[in-house]
């Protein structure tokens, strides 16, 4: 990581403090409550005033209740009625998220991009597929992605068992040349 990427975030920290120093006098300065108004700053976009923290009335106790419901712990798993899940299902998902004989060069299978051992990824900008070719986006993670909304960056596949067979057929991921190959 390059020095300046490590002392950015300090740079920033140091301008801000600066800025506000400064802007806490009195005085044709601009600082303090004169003639410009409340506390605050200059920038970009004119006078930034600084407010205190409303936090009178705030009912943390509704607030915590509502932080859990979004970030509660996950489900242990994420059920389709129409597609439940059996021990035989689960078996031949993971057989088949490592057979190379899914893609068309006999090499590639779900975990060459989505590596289970790395997070679901491969921490590549873009995943080298057929041939080498490379796709327009790097692979999302594969960890829980049947509670998303929606599956591919693009939310283009509404479950996983649509998404499934987008990379196989591909042309540019696993590149088999239709289903009835598969």
């Amino acid at each position: 990581m390059s020095t300046l990427r490590r002392l950015s975030p300090y740079v920033c920290v140091l301008i801000v403090g600066t800025a506000l120093a400064c802007g806490g006098g009195e005085g044709g300065h601009g600082g303090g409550h004169g003639e410009h108004g409340p506390a605050g700053f200059e920038s970009h976009m004119g006078r930034v005033p600084l407010a205190p923290a409303k936090t009178a009335g705030l009912d943390l106790a509704a607030l915590r209740a509502q932080a859990k419901k979004h970030f509660g712990a996950l489900p242990v798993e994420f059920p389709n009625p129409e597609n439940p899940l059996t021990d035989e299902k689960i078996a031949l998902g993971r057989m088949l998220y490592f057979e190379g004989r899914l893609s068309k060069s006999g090499e590639l299978s779900c975990n060459s991009c989505h590596m289970l051992d790395s997070y679901g990824i491969d921490s590549n900008a873009t995943s080298p597929g057929h041939e080498g070719a490379l796709g327009d986006r790097n692979s999302p993670t594969v960890y829980n992605a049947a509670g998303h909304f929606a599956q591919f960056w693009d939310g283009r596949a509404p479950t996983v068992e649509e998404q499934a067979k987008g990379p196989i057929l591909n042309p540019v991921e696993m590149a088999m040349p239709d289903e009835a190959s598969v």
